[in-house]
């Protein structure tokens, strides 16, 4: 055997551009490997809301139904549309209160 092949043989792995020496031995795993017990979760940032945040969520909900109703209603006017306008207005109108319940819904429950 010549010196060169024992050389390799005995592990003398640390000598310049070995490149693969940082994949010999147990030391070199540099993540986490996680079993069927462990979780990754992040922990709760969402609290329960009072009872006044609710209020003022309701209350700036009718107040933008509010405003979405009159600045509908004026621009119509202020642009003399037709009559059937009426019903594209009353269908936006529809949908916003229809998300807005839904909205305040959604935050009301109990978690």
């Amino acid at each position: 055997m010549s010196q060169q092949e024992l050389d390799y043989n005995e592990g003398n792995l640390d000598r310049p551009g070995f490149s693969s020496r940082t994949y010999q031995g147990e030391g070199t795993h540099r993540y986490h490997t996680y079993g069927w017990g462990d979780k990754l979760s992040a922990p709760m940032v969402r609290a329960s809301l009072t009872a006044g945040q609710r209020l003022i969520l309701a209350i700036v909900s009718l107040v933008t139904i509010m405003v979405m109703t009159f600045g509908l209603i004026g621009i119509s006017v202020a642009t003399q549309a037709p009559g059937w306008v009426v019903l594209p207005i009353l269908f936006i109108l529809v949908l916003f209160t229809a998300a807005a319940v839904i909205i305040n819904i959604v935050f009301n429950r109990n978690p």
